[in-house]
């Protein structure tokens, strides 16, 4: 089944939203290390990089669907579920 044009327009909205503040979390996270005057190990720059890619990944599973359209129930559910633990992640990190 297909979304329509305006549950999807809404849906896309929502997750560009998401996708960008958490772009903006990343960043954060960078400065705040850098600025503490504390070096980044390695382990914690890994973290980071992984949910970069992780939030890159997830836009570019956005333009792949509103080019191919199909399995909507399906995209809607895994999109979700990997958008909900990119933000756990990040959640997650900021309070260690």
């Amino acid at each position: 089944s297909q979304a329509s044009d305006a549950e999807w327009k809404i849906f896309k909205n929502n997750a560009e939203a998401t996708i960008k503040n958490n772009e903006i979390r990343i960043a954060e996270l960078r400065v705040k290390m850098t600025k503490s005057g504390q070096k980044l190990d390695a382990e914690y720059a890994n973290k980071i990089d992984a949910m970069q890619t992780q939030n890159q990944t997830l836009q570019a599973r956005i333009d792949k669907y509103e080019k191919e359209r199909s399995n909507w129930s399906s995209f809607k559910t895994e999109f979700g579920r990997d958008m909900d633990e990119l933000g756990q992640a990040l959640a997650a990190f900021v309070t260690k």
